[in-house]
């Protein structure tokens, strides 16, 4: 007599996705929009927000399947200047992302202070054109030389759009 014997093996498979990173989306009406991303799951983790004192924050949060994995987005919107946690969690496995918006903060500085520094420029490139284009008393502006006027390119006007009468007449 044969005896068969049969045992059932229950394989369970686990893919632990790539660290979460958390960037700011945008910055309107004092407040913060921070996106955490994170790829390759399986099954589905779980996600979940942090501020610093370990409050869970509200979030939106899609999943999106790709090749028979996970991929994971998740938005919040903040007005605190805080260090903001994205974790994800798949049964024993765990992986956390962190973003402090003290960084965004001196960003933000940075940013209206080249701003500020660029509309200088501006405003001292302006002066100069204006001064250098400004004829002195008693100095006539330039006129070409003949030599000079066989280098200018010229593009004819249609008539409507040529009026003597706005030019002058150099006398030689």
């Amino acid at each position: 007599m044969i005896w068969e014997s049969y045992k059932t093996i229950k394989l369970s498979v686990e893919a632990v996705g790539s660290e979460p990173v958390i960037t700011v989306e945008k910055y309107e009406s004092g407040k913060f929009s921070l996106l955490c991303e994170s790829k390759g799951w399986y099954p589905e983790p779980e996600l979940q927000w942090r501020n610093c004192k370990g409050v869970k924050l509200t979030a939106e949060t899609e999943t999106q399947p790709v090749a028979d994995l996970f991929n994971v987005k998740s938005r919040i919107t903040v007005e605190k200047i805080d260090l903001y946690f994205c974790k994800l969690t798949l049964r024993d496995h765990e992986k956390e992302g962190a973003h402090t918006l003290f960084d965004l903060e001196a960003h933000l500085w940075k940013s209206v202070a080249i701003g500020v520094s660029v509309l200088f420029l501006v405003l001292l490139i302006t002066i100069g054109v204006i001064a250098c284009n400004c004829p002195e008393k008693g100095h006539q502006e330039s006129v070409f030389s003949p030599a000079q006027w066989t280098k200018v390119e010229f593009t004819p006007l249609p008539e409507e759009e040529l009026d003597l009468r706005t030019y002058e007449l150099l006398k030689e």
